[in-house]
Order: C-alpha cells, then structure tokens, then sequence
C-alpha cells in the first residue's frame, strides 16, 4: 500500500467515526507518512492525540446505544 492510499484509507475511517475532516486530514497526513526511521514529532503526536480522542468519544456513544434497550427487549 503505497502513502496516499494509506492516507486515504486513514482518513476516511476517521471522517466515518465521526473525527472532523478537517483534523482528520491533518492525522492522515501523520499517520500515513511516518516510518519507524522518523518517529512522530511532539505537534504530530498532539493531532494524533487529538483525533483519538473523537474517536474514543464516538465509540464510547455507540456503545452507550448498544446498551439502551429497544423496543424487541420488552
């Protein structure tokens, strides 16, 4: 998989788990161009960190979701 696919695919999985675009764009670039020869910078680990928290967040609501009952429970 080459850099930009690996960009693509990053961002899309972060723009459907509910990242903003616009930060996701911006982890994407970090995450899909980095090799164990260049770690992250300190500012690239922030934006990382950053959109991990939405992720985190979106995650923690879906499965809030899957804990609330539905109408088949009754």
């Amino acid at each position: 998989m080459n850099t930009n696919d690996r960009y693509q695919a990053h961002y899309q999985a972060l723009v459907n788990n509910g990242v903003p675009s616009e930060l996701a764009a911006k982890a994407s670039q970090v995450t899909a161009n980095e090799t164990p020869e260049q770690p992250r910078t300190q500012e690239q680990q922030q934006v990382v960190t950053e959109a991990w928290g939405y992720l985190n967040r979106h995650f923690q609501q879906m499965e809030s979701l899957e804990d609330e009952p539905t109408l088949h429970d009754s």
